[in-house]
């Protein structure tokens, strides 16, 4: 196992990823990620990420209908009939 595979899954996905039947779906696209991208850009990713204030106050003062997006770059087959999205 490569160094940053193993810091994401020991600890990166205990922290992040909730239980979930996509849990080793979602560390697989981390680690092709993370591999892809080379464990420089990662880090500077990782530590942006870290630093990235907190929005969750001002989204609940919106006072219209919204529609808030969220999606990876990589698809569950359609025929899956299964979303990654909580809602």
């Amino acid at each position: 196992m490569r160094r940053l595979e193993q810091v994401i899954l020991e600890e990166l996905v205990p922290k992040l990823l909730a239980e979930t039947p996509f849990k080793a779906y979602i560390f697989e696209i981390m680690v092709d990620m993370a591999l892809s991208l080379g464990s420089d850009v990662f880090l500077r990713q990782s530590r942006a990420l870290q630093k990235r204030r907190d929005h969750q106050r001002s989204l609940a003062l919106i006072k219209c209908p919204s529609l808030v997006l969220c999606g990876v770059a990589y698809r569950i087959p359609q025929s899956s009939g299964k979303s990654l999205s909580p809602n």
